[in-house]
């Protein structure tokens, strides 16, 4: 990242999924869940390739990128069943781990 960029993390309680890339199978969008975001002031997604191609293994936009942050998301995704939601412009980007919360059901 450049110097006046920055990442930040915020938890908070919420009900409902909004505007999910990806639901593992199994996972439920209208509970109640431990929203996870992670808010970055970078350059974005690049506008000509979808978000959920993004989350594919080796898929990244650096230069010296790996293509593994997006798709081990999946991967932590698929097995908490935690949906993930993304949205992405230039220096307002959201990646956002829906974690559910199992209140005795």
């Amino acid at each position: 990242m450049k110097k006046h960029e920055q990442v930040t993390l915020t938890a908070s309680e919420q009900q409902g999924v909004r505007g999910p890339v990806f639901i593992p199978q199994g996972a439920s969008q209208d509970s109640y869940f431990i929203k996870y975001d992670i808010h970055d002031t970078g350059e974005g997604f690049p506008a000509n390739k979808s978000l959920e191609d993004c989350l594919a293994f080796r898929a990244t936009t650096k230069k010296l990128g790996t293509g593994f942050g997006l798709y081990f998301a999946t991967l932590a995704s698929k097995y908490l069943q935690a949906p993930i939601g993304i949205t992405s412009e230039p220096g307002n980007t959201h990646v956002t781990l829906y974690h559910p919360v199992n209140l005795g059901q």
